[in-house]
């Protein structure tokens, strides 16, 4: 039986979720046999990625002595995706307004006030984006779903709206593109060509069975994975179970019209494996900080230990890899260890 390409994305995707989970993190050397859960010092990386509009770039832009205003508008708390757990207890909304005041204000933005009017609307939204892979029992206690109760469509489209959170729009753009060679190269060549006649030998099929995964070195998906250890990670994040924080920042006088300008949006997420929203969500607002307003080429992985000792501490950011020319201003220094990561042919 021949299955939708959205299918081998999944069971690719959900296989290595597995593995990983097992398996070192070879980007950070960071590695240990008990679950995040367990773990009183927890190692995690966050993933930050702002992109910038059109409108954006042509805006003022924070600089030092000349801050930006702005009013905040938080939009509260959302799970997305049909693994998504009523067990998720989210911080109040009044520590995620603190947090995200003083983390606007280290990339140059300030409350406004009666002397200075606002010139943006920073509307932000937290939550979790859940996906059931791997999930053999659904729990009806935690109200999640398997993949035998949700489509194949379904799954893929979850899983590219997870991509776009954790490494951009261009990197879920670059997915897809994988994803969608993955299923065409498994049709071409879903079977051995064979004569019938017996008088020309078997034709090899150089992607693998049909049953199983693709060899890995013709893979389009594992050549996308492999490109590089942020590839890795993103891929990894993009299979499983993220929370998130997502920040909107909108030019002030469009706010209120049908015709809202955006000026760029900064996404945050976390992989959830073991970790707790009231935990996480705080922790991914610091570490972007230095991040929101500022145009990103590509997602950064800033990696943080977090202490759990009555009260979250958060160990220095280490940034996991850089841009290829700089990275922005006023980027995180303390703790950090500048490796530059070079792609795979």
């Amino acid at each position: 039986m021949k299955h939708p390409s959205g299918y081998w994305f999944a069971v690719f995707l959900c296989t290595q979720a597995l593995l990983t989970a097992a398996t070192p993190d070879s980007s950070s050397n960071v590695f240990s046999l008990l679950p995040k859960s367990f773990q009183k010092n927890p190692h995690v990386d966050f993933n930050v990625i702002t992109e910038m509009t059109n409108e954006g770039r042509k805006a003022p832009q924070p600089a030092p002595g000349r801050p930006s205003y702005y009013l905040t508008k938080p939009g509260g708390f959302v799970q997305l995706g049909h693994g998504a757990s009523a067990r998720d207890k989210p911080p109040a909304v009044e520590q995620m307004e603190r947090t995200m005041e003083k983390s606007l204000v280290e990339s140059g933005y300030l409350g406004a006030t009666k002397d200075h009017p606002p010139t943006v609307v920073i509307v932000y939204s937290w939550g979790s984006h859940s996906s059931p892979l791997g999930d053999d029992v659904s729990d009806p206690d935690a109200g999640s779903a398997t993949p035998s109760t949700v489509s194949n469509e379904v799954l893929i489209n979850e899983l590219v709206e997870r991509a776009r959170l954790v490494g951009g729009d261009k990197f879920a753009q670059q997915l897809v593109k994988a994803m969608a060679e993955e299923g065409a190269a498994r049709r071409a060549t879903y079977k051995p060509r064979e004569d019938p006649t017996g008088g020309v030998p078997a034709q090899p099929n150089i992607m693998g069975e049909g049953t199983g995964l693709m060899t890995r070195i013709f893979s389009p998906i594992e050549r996308f994975r492999e490109h590089s250890a942020k590839n890795r990670n993103l891929v990894q994040d993009a299979g499983g179970s993220v929370y998130f924080v997502v920040a909107s920042a909108y030019d002030f006088a469009s706010a209120t019209t049908n015709s809202k300008i955006l000026l760029w949006r900064t996404k945050m997420t976390v992989n959830s494996d073991g970790m707790s929203l009231m935990e996480t969500l705080p922790a991914l607002i610091t570490a972007a900080a230095p991040y929101f307003g500022k145009d990103m080429p590509e997602a950064e992985i800033l990696g943080q230990r977090i202490h759990r000792e009555g009260t979250v501490k958060l160990a220095p950011l280490e940034i996991k890899s850089y841009y290829e020319n700089s990275p922005p201003a006023n980027a995180p220094k303390e703790g950090a260890t500048p490796v530059k990561e070079e792609s795979k042919p």
